[in-house]
C-alpha cells in the first residue's frame, strides 16, 4: 500500500471518528478506530509506514483535541515505533491473537504516554491545567481496552471475511 493511500485513509479514520464515532460512546468512553488504525498499520507495514501513519493520526487527534498540541503526535509516534520493533521480536505471525495482543498493548502505552505528556506539560507550564488524571488511568482505561480489543477483533473478523472474495 503506498504511503499517500495511508495518510488519506489515517485522514478518512480520524475525521469519521470526531464527527460521527463519538457517538458510539457507552458510558463516556469509546473504541479509539485511530489508535486501532495504526497498531495494524504498525504490524503490516514497515517503520517509516507506521511512522508517517503515527504523525499523521496524531497531528489529526491533536487539531480536535483540548490538550496541549503535540501530545496525541508523541504518543501515536511512541506507540507505531513500540509496536514495528515489537513486531520483529513478539509478533512474528499477524493472526486474531496477535492482533489483540498488539491492541492491548498500544492501548496501555498509548494510554500511559499520554498520561506522562500530560504531567509533564503541566510541570514545565505548556498547559495551564492538567487534562489527565489518576482516574483516567485507572478507572477509564480498561474499558477503552475492552472497547478497542472488541473494535480491533471486528474490524480483523471483517478484513478476513471481505479478503476472501477479493482473492478469489
Amino acid at each position: 500500500m503506498r504511503i499517500v493511500t495511508l495518510i488519506c485513509l489515517i485522514i478518512f479514520i480520524v475525521l469519521l471518528q470526531s464527527a460521527f464515532l463519538n457517538r458510539l460512546k457507552i458510558a463516556g468512553i469509546g473504541p479509539n478506530f485511530a489508535l486501532i488504525a495504526v497498531v495494524l498499520i504498525s504490524l503490516a507495514f514497515d517503520r517509516k509506514k507506521a511512522l508517517i501513519t503515527g504523525v499523521v493520526a496524531g497531528l489529526m487527534l491533536d487539531v480536535f483535541s483540548s490538550m496541549p498540541f503535540g501530545i496525541f503526535t508523541l504518543a501515536l509516534i511512541l506507540v507505531s515505533l513500540s509496536l514495528n520493533f515489537a513486531k520483529h521480536y513478539l509478533f512474528t505471525h499477524a493472526n486474531f491473537a496477535v492482533v489483540l495482543a498488539a491492541v492491548f498493548l498500544g492501548t496501555v502505552f498509548f494510554d500511559l504516554f499520554i498520561f506522562f505528556l500530560d504531567k509533564i506539560s503541566f510541570a514545565f507550564r505548556f498547559s495551564n491545567q492538567m487534562s489527565t488524571s489518576n482516574y483516567n488511568l485507572l478507572y477509564l482505561m480498561p474499558r477503552e481496552l475492552l472497547y478497542n480489543l472488541v473494535a480491533a477483533a471486528v474490524i480483523f473478523l471483517l478484513w478476513k471475511l471481505i479478503r476472501r472474495p477479493l482473492a478469489a
